[in-house]
């Protein structure tokens, strides 16, 4: 019937007669919806489709001359017709469809839709879009005045290119898409189907010029979108509310329309000139559209685009990526290339046109930006073929050349260019490139200063200015233009009427101050900026009245900052003390009182940024005392009612820098000097009532005192005089910090306000000063400082600890609660403070019963605190009252307690199990353990089975301890009563503590195991018998999320049975027959169904069927783990972690086969475990385990057949006589390792091969197993290490093995084995040096080559355009955060094993003895004679770190040294006969490397030595 439909809707569209066409598209379309796919395939009939092409095509199409036919265009523009066209180009065959294609003229019905698409009516889409609130977009009316509207427009351009989406995916080489939806595997094209897909691509086959002619109107349609709701917001606002934009929903298929055009690109025929086409036609809209989504220029966008933020973020990454990629590839790259190579700028200067007549000034902007952005993160090429840095570096100051003298002629207003170009300079400074110093200097001059203005307007833009200096400083420091603007701007900050108003201006005042000091030591040249420095600074106070704003640019903290940071990098010893010497003799004569007091204040300033950044002992014993006499001689008392604190602060911070840096008699002189100053101020703090002492220099003075009394400690008289200016000081602040805090809130406020300055440094103040904003701030300020570095127990720390105690418990006082006592803590002397510290922890106690009790809020906030004291503090009665409060007596109405959050229990358990494991507590009920228990069991009821595994391990380990103390008095006996669960972790924590405690065959010990085993099986039965269809049981659930269905009960109960050995309890009983049969069933399925639970199945019937008739063979292949392969798990399965986290790890892929093989092989013999292991290597090389499965490059049996193997092994060599143990089949260790020597060349991914490499170095370095390698092993080892590096051969695609070769992993591992036979079997290599020789050059080889992926992955961007180089350093990159570099020293590390043996490695045990009975001395040194040996062969490896040089390979400089010490000790063995062999064996090139490692090596390398 559907076919009929179709048919007969078809034929309807060329007969006349009443119905509109609106209706028999309708019924077309209704007719197409009805037929699927599958029946109208190609191959099949099609007729009825080509009809109706046919007949679209041809009332779609206009003719060249006459008028445009108004139906016909509306047939174009309604999105309905190209939704049929779409639908019609999936089904006809290629070769009918290009036909027909062609009959009806299809391109250029194509270009007509979409330029009558992109251009809009402006006058209907505005009325549109200011009608009444917009409501869901309808359908398109069949009416052409609403169909020219902005909003309809996008919609029909989206049937449009869905329509061409389709088609062109089509023409995919090799494959039919729209038939392979049809069917379940991929269609090839057959011969007349390609024939047909290249007929349609002809059709789009046309110089770049005649294909813009199409792409054009679509590019500029993409742009319509992004300034339309419709287009990128079908959903838009609320119809309640304008003002609140939600995220957008984009139309169908919008995803994929820059794709379909980059599509359409590259079907074009490519020429010389389409460069000049994309930068002439393309780039105008695409570039606009390519900067609305990036936003480069957010100040920008204007209420008709939309910002870029309310783009669906997958659309918005689609178009970024396919714009990106297609103007870095067909504009940036061909404009650079044209640059470098013929000079030629024509496409640039298209590209960056600033024409009125096609764009306004702000959308140029935008395009300027862009084109600047592509360029900067255009990829570079690689050496040797492309262009170098100084062609890039000029070619990027051309293209900012080119954007920038159109921009300052712009009409634009002075303040919206200059935000263009510091935006401009901001992003080139982001990628460390900066434009011309002539560019720049114009910029500055015209523009930033506005020197070209009358005297009169100037105004200083300080943030162009800020961005110039970080670009380069040098376009101030260089030539004499850059001086004349350096002295202008200098000048105008200096000035009051010109100086940064804002706070704005002032940062970027004091960031311009900051790029020209590291400008000043970058050039070496810091002392010439110390010099501006004090002029500025001297120039605004005198302008200022010696009252200088704080807040300005000159005095800016982060401007000293900044000079402290380039003190030691800039100036040598030499120069900081001639510095110092300019700063302190440059004084005016005949100045006034006025030039006096600024000229100290610019010292101050000064020698406060030359004292932080004094960090090594040379330059602190050069400068000594000579910056703080200099101030010290400065009579600063009579002007510091007119200095700031801010500055007034300096003088005492630099004293208490300098005690830092002099012996005891030089701190005497300075408290000398000091000491009337600071008794004068603490004075007058005492007796100004009204004065506050909450300022930075009071602070300043407080701590500089106290500086002074530690220095001059044993000091008598001064520690005693020092002592008390502390507390002179320290008086005045208590009594403002008494009238702070008469509130609780206050008291909260300035606590949250201690815990956020809260620091682990004792003693030691913020290197500018501390935060003095507001009274909180310096109030806290004051208490961390002091309650830091206090050292004897006072009325102070008791009365904060008051405070603290008397705060209300409120959830959000986290801060506040933990701030005191952490600043206490964090002080050693205070922790050996007992009275201090005993108040601390007692109130704690205290306020833990008190939460705990009345379950107020502040329970988790204390427990937290608890748990940070440490464990030497808590006293053995503060222990048994936190047990006793946590673990309370269960109520007469036996209901659990109150509900508790998991956050609550979590911390509980733990301050329990920090407790419980002192053994120091009083008597302990069992039912107390109980009944939390049960408040435990209710509060895990509803969380996810991680969490609540978590909280019952937790749970488990307080049982434990409880359970195995003498304290606990009971029998604990578990009643059958409580839940289940809470069963199960008691059971099983009872027998592992009982196990502890008492005898094996005690009569307690024995009916806790019959207990457990009952229960577990009953469990078991329940879990197995269970009508539920259970995911986790069923195998049904996805392999990468079955930890959030697993049972929890059915994980509790594995985990009680592993707890001990219960296998004879459980023969007895009558079910376990039946459950083991079920169980093995039930294994195997999961199992297979690649569930991991089912590995918790096998690890129980392994444990509990030894020697019954039941138990299945053994497992050699290791289904459903490690799917992930190189997930990580498997470098760690050795280790047995407990990370102290809320939630547990479920179903480790380690946990699982460790505990199966601990089951399986736990009555093996040694016969056993080495047939068990035989049978795992076997199983590595057979068909079903080299099949790859689909979740990783490697298949999962192999990762846990090597960590099976491993686990064997170590059994192994528990056992005695292990090094002679063989098989009757003659299977040994010998044999283990020959089998994995062949394997590790041949690693599908790093995990396998790392587990490869440290089972073979286990078995060479283990005492037992190294007895039984032979001289065969010792060669396939250096054999196996130099196949795993080697380099891929020329001409071989890139495949998983050679990513694994040129993965650091596998280098470490070839490393790893080659140091493992030196010091092992260093006597073996004698007569075989030539395999080891061959080996390091295989190493070296792969050592370089990848290091050169490595600097150019370093060096190049990361965007889709990369070369296939970077795309294979990508994916051969592993996890391990190492560098070729620290794998340089390894090697250099065998190289030295070589060279310099140690005895014990070249010693070989002789049967010759002496008169005496013992060894006979050998007549030669042993080391000696293995040095001459290597010394004939080592030579090679200079040879070839000589040739790999010559060939191209760049070593960086920390690879080079860190490769020189083995070098050195190369050649140190190597003979001068050999040397001069090898200086003749190389060219010129290679004789001066060679010469170059030889003065090295005389000058740092050789010994000189007697």
């Amino acid at each position: 019937m559907a076919e009929e439909a179709l048919l007969k809707a078809a034929r309807s569209l060329d007969q006349g007669g009443p119905e509109t066409v609106v209706s028999k598209l309708q019924r077309l379309w209704d007719a197409l919806a009805a037929t699927s796919a599958s029946t109208s395939a190609a191959g099949r009939f099609h007729a009825s489709e080509e009809v109706a092409l046919r007949w679209l095509l041809k009332n779609m199409h206009s003719s060249s001359s006459g008028p445009v036919s108004p139906e016909t265009e509306t047939l174009r523009r309604w999105p309905l017709t190209w939704r049929i066209l779409a639908c019609i180009f999936g089904r006809i065959p290629l070769f009918s469809l290009a036909k027909s294609l062609a009959d009806r003229r299809f391109v250029s019905v194509l270009q007509q839709t979409a330029k009558d698409l992109a251009t809009p009516n402006a006058a209907l889409s505005s009325s549109a879009q200011s009608s009444l609130k917009r409501k869901r977009s309808q359908d398109a009316r069949f009416d052409l005045a609403s169909l020219r509207e902005l909003q309809n427009c996008v919609v029909s351009a989206g049937a449009l290119f869905e329509a061409l989406r389709v088609l062109l995916t089509r023409l995919d080489d090799g494959h039919d898409s729209t038939a392979a939806s049809a069917s379940s595997s991929a269609s090839i094209l057959s011969p007349y189907d390609h024939m047909g897909a290249e007929h349609i691509k002809s059709f789009f086959n046309v110089p770049a010029s005649d294909a813009n002619a199409l792409l054009e109107p679509l590019l500029k349609i993409c742009r319509l979108a992004l300034t339309t709701e419709e287009g990128v917001d079908v959903g838009g606002w609320d119809s309640g509310d304008d003002s609140k934009p939600s995220t957008s929903t984009p139309i169908d298929g919008q995803a994929s329309w820059i794709s379909t055009f980059s599509t359409l690109w590259e079907l074009r025929l490519q020429g010389p000139n389409d460069a000049f086409d994309v930068a002439g036609r393309l780039s105008l809209d695409g570039l606009s559209l390519l900067g609305r989504l990036l936003d480069v220029v957010p100040s920008t966008t204007t209420t008709t685009t939309r910002s870029a933020h309310l783009l669906d973020p997958a659309l918005q990454r689609r178009w970024t990526a396919g714009l990106l990629r297609f103007f870095t590839n067909n504009l940036v790259l061909t404009a650079r290339s044209l640059f470098v190579n013929l000079k030629d700028v024509n496409a640039l200067s298209i590209a960056t046109s600033n024409s009125a007549a096609k764009t306004d000034a702000n959308d140029y902007i935008v395009r300027a930006t862009t084109f600047l952005y592509l360029a900067l993160n255009a990829p570079r090429l690689l050496a040797g073929s492309g262009t170098s840095s100084k062609d890039n570096e000029l070619w990027l100051q051309t293209v900012f050349e080119t954007i920038r003298e159109p921009l300052m002629a712009s009409i634009l207003s002075a303040e919206r260019k200059n935000t263009a170009l510091a935006g401009l300079l901001d992003m080139a400074a982001q990628h460390s490139m900066a434009p011309s110093i002539d560019s720049l200097q114009q910029v500055c001059q015209k523009c930033a200063l506005q020197n070209d203005l009358p005297k009169s307007a100037p105004t200083t833009d300080w943030r162009l200015l800020a961005s110039i200096a970080r670009c380069d400083a040098d376009a101030f420091l260089l030539a004499d233009k850059g001086a004349s603007l350096l002295n202008a701007a200098l000048e105008q900050l200096s000035t009051p009427s010109t100086a940064p108003q804002s706070a704005a201006d002032a940062q970027f005042a004091s960031a311009f101050l900051i790029s020209l000091a590291r400008g000043f030591a970058g050039s070496r040249n810091l002392s010439g900026f110390v010099t501006r420095w004090q002029a500025g600074i001297i120039s605004l106070c005198l302008a200022n009245g010696t009252a200088p704003p704080v807040q300005n640019a000159w005095l800016a903290k982060d401007l000293r900052a900044a000079v402290a940071d380039t003190v030691q990098t800039a100036l040598s010893k030499e120069q900081l003390l001639s510095a110092i010497a300019e700063v302190e003799n440059s004084s005016s004569s005949g100045g006034g009182k006025d030039t006096a007091t600024a000229e100290a204040v610019a010292r101050l300033v000064i020698f406060d940024a030359l004292s932080a950044g004094i960090r090594s002992e040379e330059f602190e014993d050069a400068v000594h005392t000579k910056m703080l006499d200099t101030i010290l001689s400065l009579e600063l008392s009579s002007s510091s009612s007119t200095l700031p604190p801010e500055i007034l602060a300096i003088q005492w911070r630099l004293v208490r820098r300098t005690l830092a840096w002099v012996g005891f008699s030089d701190a005497e002189r300075i408290w000398t000097a000091v000491k009337a100053s600071l008794k004068s101020l603490a004075a007058s703090s005492s007796k100004n009532k009204s004065a506050s002492v909450l300022t930075e220099d009071k602070f300043e003075a407080l701590v500089c005192s106290f500086s002074l009394w530690m220095a001059v400690k044993f000091g008598d008289k001064s520690e005693q005089a020092a002592r008390e200016m502390t507390w002179a000081f320290f008086t005045p602040f208590k009594e403002e910090l008494s009238a702070l805090v008469k509130d609780s809130q206050s008291r909260v406020e300035l606590l949250q306000e201690v815990g956020r300055q809260t620091t682990a440094v004792n003693g030691v103040a913020e290197s500018f000063g501390g935060s003095f904003d507001t009274k909180t701030a310096a109030v806290a300020t004051y208490l961390t400082e002091m309650v830091k570095s206090s050292d004897e127990s006072s009325a102070f720390l008791d009365a904060l600890l008051a405070w603290q105690t008397g705060l209300p418990v409120q959830n959000d006082t986290t801060l506040a609660a933990n701030a005191l006592s952490t600043l206490v803590y964090n002080n050693v002397t205070n922790l050996q403070n007992q009275k201090v510290t005993s108040n601390i922890t007692e109130a704690q106690v205290k306020r833990l019963e008190e939460a705990a009790g009345k379950r107020s809020p502040g329970l988790k906030e204390t427990t937290l605190t608890l748990l940070q004291t440490p464990s030497h503090l808590l006293s053995r009665s503060q222990r048994e009252r936190i047990v006793a409060t946590l673990l309370p007596l269960r109520p007469p109405s036996r209901k659990p307690a109150v509900s508790w959050t998991v956050e609550e229990i979590v911390l509980a358990l733990d301050l329990l199990t920090k407790v419980t494991h002192e053994r120091a507590f009083g008597e302990i009920i069992f039912d107390r353990l109980v009944y939390f228990g049960e408040t435990v069991a209710a509060t895990v009821e509803n969380v996810d089975v991680a969490s609540a595994l978590g909280v019952y391990d937790r749970f488990r380990q307080v049982a434990r301890a409880v359970i195995k103390s003498p304290a606990c008095k009971d029998d604990c006996a578990i009643s059958k009563a409580i839940p289940t669960n809470l069963q199960l972790v008691l059971y099983g924590a009872k027998l592992v503590a009982l196990k502890d405690v008492v005898a094996d065959g005690s009569a307690q010990l024995q009916k806790t195991k019959e207990q457990l085993a009952s229960i577990v099986v009953k469990q078991l039965l329940n879990q197995l018998e269970s009508k539920d269809e259970d995911v986790a049981m069923t195998g049904t659930v996805d392999a990468t999320n079955q930890a959030s269905h697993l049972p929890l009960q059915l994980l509790l109960t594995f985990d009680a049975a592993m707890a001990g050995d219960i296998q004879a309890e459980l023969v007895e009983l009558k079910k376990f027959s039946s459950l083991i049969k079920k169980a093995t069933k039930t294994a195997d399925a999961l199992c297979a169904n690649h569930q991991k639970i089912g590995w918790k199945w096998k690890a129980f019937i392994a444990r509990y069927t030894r020697g019954q008739e039941s138990r299945p063979a053994r497992d050699v292949r290791f289904q459903g783990l490690f799917l992930g392969g190189d997930n990580g798990e498997a470098a760690s399965v050795a280790a047995n972690t407990t990370a102290a986290v809320t939630a547990a790890s479920v179903l480790l892929d380690g946990d699982l086969i460790r505990d199966y093989l601990a089951g399986e092989t736990a009555d093996y013999d040694q016969a056993s475990l080495l047939s068990y292991t035989a049978e795992l290597i076997d199983a590595l090389d057979t068909k079903e385990d080299r099949e790859t499965s689909s979740f990783s490059s490697s298949s999962s049996s192999t990762i846990g057949q090597l960590l099976a193997i491993q686990y064997l092994l170590v059994r192994l060599f528990e056992t005695p006589g292990a090094a002679t143990a063989k098989t009757p089949d003659g299977f040994y260790f010998g044999v283990v390792h020959s089998k994995l020597a062949q394997r590790l060349p041949r690693a599908s991914s790093v995990t396998e091969c790392k587990l490869v490499a440290q089972t073979i170095r286990t078995l060479l370095m283990d005492d037992k197993a190294a007895g039984a390698m032979g001289q065969w092993n010792v060669d396939a080892t250096l054999g196996a290490a130099a196949s795993v590096v080697g380099l891929k051969r020329a001409g071989i695609a890139l495949g998983n093995n050679d990513m694994v070769r040129a993965s650091i992993v596998a280098f470490d591992g070839a490393c790893q084995l080659v140091e493992a036979v030196l010091k092992r079997h260093r006597v073996r290599l004698e007569g075989r040096f030539h395999l080891l020789v061959g080996t390091l050059q295989a190493l070296l080889a792969r050592l370089a080559a990848g290091h050169q992926d490595e600097l150019k992955h370093k060096s190049g961007h990361s965007t889709s355009t990369s070369t296939s180089t970077s795309s294979s350093w990508n994916s051969a990159k592993n996890s391990v955060a190492v560098s070729w570099a620290a794998q340089a020293k390894r090697f250099s590390r065998l190289l030295e094993l070589i060279c310099e043996p140690s005895t014990a490695a070249v010693t070989m045990m002789t049967s010759r003895k002496g008169s005496t009975g013992i060894p006979a001395a050998p007549l030669h040194s042993a080391t000696d004679a293995a040095k001459r040996s290597a010394g004939q062969h080592m030579y090679l490896v200079l040879m070839t770190y000589i040739k790999l040089q010559i060939d191209g390979a760049v070593l960086s400089r920390s690879v080079r040294e860190a490769l020189e010490p083995g070098l050195f000790s190369v050649l140190a063995i190597t003979p001068d006969g050999t040397r001069r062999l090898l200086n003749d064996a190389v060219d010129a090139s290679g004789r001066a490397l060679f010469k170059d490692l030889y003065r090295r090596w005389l000058q740092f390398g050789k010994w000189k030595g007697v």
